[in-house]
């Protein structure tokens, strides 16, 4: 789709053909801008709230025409659209196969499947596979070598292979970069509920990539990770740093683990200029005197591992 929609009378927008706002229900309308709110969230806005108050198409907004100019320009207004055009038609025919007792419910898994299906048909437009993350056929040969590693390496290690064949196709993905900080946070979450290093989340994505390779062949870990991940993302869309020297993965990984030292010892409490001198202190073992240069210098870093 379009991520701009073509403008009506005064820059209003357009519903798109088959969408009469008279026509579409309140509590449908509000159920699926509530249902698709993370979607939009992720997807359209980088992470931040949507800026729209009031859904289109509701009492507050019965014509749609108190949407955000970010959302018309973004893409959010294009999905919410997008689902309402595939919902309705299936309300209209569901009474046919019995009643529906909990709409809000009916309208939440409705929209979740919708999402989930537009985001297979993206990747498949793209040349991307349909389910990246399934656990049949080959990869469920790597999953069985994996699962059987001793002790916690068992239940994390195949977690990790879905997450490395997920990752490049999700909204959070930076073109030739594992999320370093994301997979240790998931790793977080295993029944140890240990927090690791970053050093030893890249010697893990290492392995399970030397695992992949001797189960299925360098010709799969290259269309499947290597490629996925230098070439995803927006493509034709130059990025500030394009044409400078960047950093290596072991210096980036450092970087990330001193944003989230940093977040730790804020969270416990500590002044910022405090936090950032533990900070250093974890990651690079040395003291240092936080002065005004050392805070800017740090900002920097913590808006680069933003972006």
């Amino acid at each position: 789709m379009d991520q701009r929609r073509g403008s009506g009378i005064d820059g209003l927008h357009k519903p798109p053909v088959g969408i009469q706002p008279a026509s579409v229900p309140a509590e449908v309308a509000q159920a699926v801008w509530q249902a698709s709110a993370a979607a939009r969230k992720l997807s359209c806005h980088d992470g931040h709230r949507c800026p729209t108050e009031a859904a289109p198409y509701t009492a507050s907004d019965p014509y749609g025409l108190k949407v955000a100019s970010a959302c018309e320009a973004t893409g959010c207004l294009d999905l919410y659209q997008e689902l309402l055009t595939r919902l309705l038609p299936e309300l209209e025919r569901k009474p046919q196969a019995g009643p529906i007792h909990n709409l809000g419910a009916y309208i939440a898994r409705s929209v979740a499947h919708s999402i989930s299906d537009l985001g297979r048909e993206h990747r498949v437009s793209r040349g991307f596979p349909a389910k990246p993350g399934r656990s049949d056929g080959a990869p469920g040969r790597v999953i069985k070598r994996l699962a059987a590693e001793p002790g916690i390496r068992g239940e994390w290690l195949p977690i990790l292979f879905r997450l490395m064949r997920c990752y490049p196709y999700s909204g959070k993905h930076s073109s030739t970069h594992w999320s370093v900080g994301g997979f240790a946070d998931e790793r977080k979450k295993c029944s140890d509920h240990r927090w690791v290093s970053d050093q030893e989340i890249l010697g893990d994505i290492d392995h399970v990539t030397q695992v992949a390779t001797q189960v299925l062949g360098a010709v799969w870990v290259l269309e499947n990770f290597t490629i996925p991940l230098q070439a995803n993302g927006a493509p034709e869309e130059l990025q500030e740093s394009d044409g400078r020297p960047q950093p290596s993965v072991e210096d980036q990984s450092r970087l990330s683990q001193l944003v989230r030292e940093y977040h730790q010892a804020i969270f416990r409490g500590e002044s910022r200029r405090d936090a950032i001198a533990y900070a250093i202190k974890r990651v690079y073992g040395y003291d240092i005197q936080v002065t005004a240069e050392v805070d800017e210098a740090f900002r920097d870093i913590w808006e680069e591992q933003r972006s």
